[in-house]
């Protein structure tokens, strides 16, 4: 903004970084061509099990991604540690708790999946 104002003299009242957008809507794009391809490759195809198999891996990796991110935070800090960084882990990890709390009803609703399918 200031290099348009000050070099350009251009009177402007608000600049817009449109690359942000851009970005996103290419993001989009991709997640859904890329779910489009593997809908036709797996489920079009009736290959539940390799859905199921990839569901189960996916969860399993989230949960251990939960799991280590309540340990980090559960990590004391040293003596002397300011509080407002103090709060600020307690509020991370309260966060951190609820989603992997939050994640135990999704895994019971997979395996509720998985008991009817099978």
């Amino acid at each position: 903004r200031r290099i348009m104002e000050d070099y350009f003299h251009f009177d402007l009242l608000y600049q817009v970084n449109i690359t942000d957008i851009d970005d996103k809507i290419i993001l989009r794009a991709r997640q859904n061509k890329l779910m489009a391809d593997y809908k036709a490759k797996s489920l079009e195809a009736g290959d539940y099990a390799s859905v199921l198999e990839y569901v189960e891996v996916a969860t399993v990796a989230m949960r251990q991604k939960l799991e280590q991110k309540v340990r980090e935070l559960e990590e004391p800090f040293p003596e002397g540690t300011p509080t407002k960084q103090v709060e600020k882990r307690a509020e991370a990890l309260a966060e951190a708790k609820f989603k992997l709390e939050q994640f135990g009803g999704v895994e019971a609703a997979v395996e509720e999946v998985k008991v009817g399918g099978s």
